[in-house]
């Protein structure tokens, strides 16, 4: 799984048992990794960090992920982080009905 948000991406892909390919072009930046119990496979730039593994197939570990070598070119977006902090929690939610 790719992904670029800890909170959906990662988290669906490591509760479903799947790797975990963070790429730091969404809304999750480097520093915010470690505040999270889980953790993704690897930390990409984007998606273009992954070409020579294609090529090769050899793949790469985490520790030698391209966005530890790399400096990578982000600017912070303002706002919100993620599309379900502009939710209500006041607001209820219809449970799901049991046939």
């Amino acid at each position: 799984m790719i992904g670029d948000t800890m909170e959906t991406d990662i988290r669906g892909a490591f509760e479903a048992g799947l790797s975990a390919f963070l790429v730091l072009t969404g809304s999750t930046a480097l520093n915010e990794i470690q505040q999270y119990v889980y953790q993704p496979t690897r930390v990409l730039n984007s998606v273009a960090d992954l070409i020579d593994e294609v090529k090769s197939g050899q793949p790469s570990s985490r520790l030698d992920s391209p966005v530890f070598t790399v400096k990578p070119k982000t600017s912070r977006k303002s706002g919100k982080r993620h599309q379900t902090d502009m939710a209500r929690p006041e607001k209820l939610r219809p449970l799901a009905v049991a046939n």
